[in-house]
């Protein structure tokens, strides 16, 4: 099928000045850029007063972590913001390879709702082949995940051959198409993983020439010494780093600068980018606003802690390092989605309770897995850092179904990003539209996406009046005058 896309103003991701040319599609691919008048085509798309765009490429999704690449297998909120691809696997957890079980996404999504009947990632990507998704769909390897699947819930070192079955599952994994390794530095699992290992697991996935993504180890206290480990990591291994979800926080204003500049001052040592989405709130994972100390020992042993009165009054002067009148009620277990997208101070309002009590109950009655979104970035500092040459935007969130209430990022990361991007004097649109495009398609090696040329995958967004208008997914339109065809296009890239 032959499709023509007509007299638009078109954004190559190259950072180059837009033209107004024409794009022809034959297939999944542009075949041709030029002028095509006087020619029958199958379809024509008349793009007069309208901008085409690359296709936008989310590197920092977890709509896997969630389980909605199943239950909302269109991925309606990416495409309607002319998101086309997106990288799951990130936060050090991820649908493959597996030995069983998902308990390292049970933080985020209920495993029990779906049927596990695969391990390996080919395995998943067959299974991703036959149900079809609306997005392109890449993944990293989560390194809890794997490690998991190795010794369990337990927290210690590995020995010498369980290191050997690490490498040898990662190293398969890439060979079956995996983008890299995740690490959850932050998370309980993570936290324990010694130095040597994880240097060791770097230098695997650079000989592999993968990406290494990672969390920060500590976002508050040692952030900058996080930041250097980060740093020493990259140049000792020379593996190609992204630092996830690096927002400044409000209570760490200036430190959060430091370690931005030296990121910035060691670019010529070091492959490290940073991805910022553009929202104030944060989503976490709620066992993550209980004290370190508590964290240790795994979601069972942490679940016998909240329900230990002699804890309560330690948790609760924890709990002062927060301000929980910026908490929103993020996803919940089913049995609590009336709570979803409520503040837990209205929640606190109708249980008679204090907001520490609060989100104490919250904790105990979700069993932790919950996702809360806790207003604490510095939104001043923030706009300095989505400047950075080294940031490339994603959203660290999911696509939702219209009924999700909890999804307060439902205006979209991509789309606050593009009229954020337009204001802009400094730094032309055409620059910063890298950022969603050409930047993440070339940090993460994505074959023939990013960029509108000639023999690339026809993966393209049409804004008219600043709202995305139609999308093309593989050269097939999967929206069209701003609606869902109600087709899967995606592939498993």
């Amino acid at each position: 099928m032959t499709t023509l896309i007509k007299n638009g103003l078109v954004y190559n991701g190259e950072g180059n000045t837009p033209l107004r040319i024409d794009i022809l599609i034959n297939g999944d691919k542009i075949i041709r850029l030029g002028s095509f008048s006087g020619k029958k085509f199958d379809k024509i798309i008349d793009a007069t007063n309208a901008i085409v765009f690359p296709g936008f490429i989310d590197i920092n999704s977890v709509s896997d972590h969630y389980l909605t690449i199943f239950s909302d297998s269109s991925q309606e909120n990416y495409i309607k913001q002319g998101v086309t691809a997106i990288i799951g696997g990130n936060c050090g957890a991820s649908l493959a390879p597996i030995a069983g079980n998902l308990d390292s996404i049970r933080k985020w999504g209920d495993p029990s709702k779906i049927n596990i009947n695969w391990h390996s990632f080919n395995e998943l990507s067959n299974i991703l082949k036959k149900q079809k998704i609306g997005v392109n769909f890449g993944s990293l390897i989560g390194y809890s995940t794997v490690r998991r699947s190795i010794i369990g819930e337990k927290l210690r070192d590995l020995t010498d051959r369980e290191m050997e079955s690490l490498k040898k599952i990662i190293s398969q994994s890439f060979n079956e198409g995996a983008y890299g390794v995740s690490l959850g530095w932050d998370f309980i699992h993570s936290k324990q993983i010694p130095y040597l290992e994880i240097k060791e697991i770097a230098r695997l996935t650079a000989s592999a020439d993968k990406i290494f993504a990672t969390h920060l180890k500590d976002s508050f206290e040692n952030l900058v010494n996080g930041i250097k480990e980060i740093i020493n990591l990259a140049k000792d291994t020379d593996v190609n780093m992204e630092i996830n979800d690096f927002r400044p926080l409000q209570s760490a204003s200036k430190d959060y600068l430091k370690a931005k500049l030296l990121l910035e001052e060691n670019t010529a040592n070091s492959h490290i980018d940073f991805d910022v989405s553009l929202y104030s709130s944060k989503p976490m994972p709620i066992y993550l606003f209980l004290p370190s100390w508590l964290q240790n020992g795994g979601f069972e042993i942490m679940l016998t802690h909240l329900n230990d009165k002699h804890f309560n009054k330690r948790i609760f002067t924890h709990f002062k390092n927060f301000n929980l009148k910026n908490i929103i009620i993020g996803n919940m277990p089913d049995s609590l989605k009336f709570l979803s997208g409520k503040t837990l101070e209205s929640f606190a309002a109708n249980s008679l309770l204090t907001l520490p009590e609060t989100l104490l109950a919250l904790m105990k009655i979700c069993g932790l897995r919950g996702t809360i979104f806790y207003k604490n970035i510095d939104e001043k500092l923030l706009e300095d850092f989505i400047m950075s040459p080294k940031t490339i935007i994603a959203s660290h969130w999911a696509s939702f179904s219209g009924k999700e209430k909890a999804d307060i990022y439902k205006e979209g990361v991509f789309k606050k990003f593009i009229l954020w991007a337009k204001e802009q004097k400094d730094v032309p649109l055409k620059k910063n539209i890298m950022k969603i495009t050409s930047l993440p398609a070339k940090k993460y090696h994505l074959k023939e996406r990013g960029y509108i040329r000639e023999n690339y995958f026809a993966d393209l967004s049409i804004w008219r009046d600043w709202e995305v208008n139609t999308v093309l997914v593989n050269g097939n339109i999967a929206l069209e005058n701003e609606k869902l065809t109600n087709q899967n296009y995606g592939v498993v890239i």
